[in-house]
């Protein structure tokens, strides 16, 4: 039997993102055992999905049964009122642009509580969109991985 486990000393500290669209819950996994993620650090508001393996505690085991930490952080998403609103392209550009310069200066300790826990082990922002363009993962990873002081991986 071959051990496909990442040679811990080839690892470069960095923070990772993902998005869990179009994926399975084992393909996720994978993919975050191959980059050597240690702890999947859930930034949905809520912790609920279309797809049931991407809910609640069924995450979370099948997350932790691969010998992955996961840690929801719902304050770091984006309230569903607001959510709600981004119902066009410009108007989700607008929720994203409210999130970053508006929210996030708003919550600096949740911001701060962030970037010290992905300093502890090498660790991926989760939420759903596969580009992180799309969504605020994508304006909430460069922020903590500066505070951090750490590269940015999207995945």
């Amino acid at each position: 039997m071959t051990d496909n486990s990442p040679n811990l000393f080839d690892l470069q500290p960095a923070l990772y993102t993902i998005g869990y669209q179009g994926r399975t819950i084992t393909d996720l996994i994978v993919l975050l055992q191959d980059h050597g993620v240690r702890q999947l650090i859930d930034v949905r508001r809520d912790a609920y999905s279309r797809n049931p393996d991407y809910t609640g505690s069924r995450l979370r085991e099948a997350i932790e049964s691969a010998g992955i930490r996961y840690i929801h952080l719902p304050e770091l998403g984006i309230p569903k009122e607001i959510r709600s609103d981004a119902t066009s392209a410009d108007a989700s550009r607008r929720v994203l642009d409210w999130y970053e310069n508006e929210y996030l200066p708003d919550i600096p300790d949740a911001v701060n509580r962030l970037a010290g826990i992905v300093k502890k082990y090498l660790s991926a922002l989760m939420c759903y969109e596969t580009k992180p363009s799309d969504c605020h993962r994508g304006r909430l990873a460069p922020l903590i991985a500066r505070l951090a002081d750490l590269p940015l991986v999207h995945l």
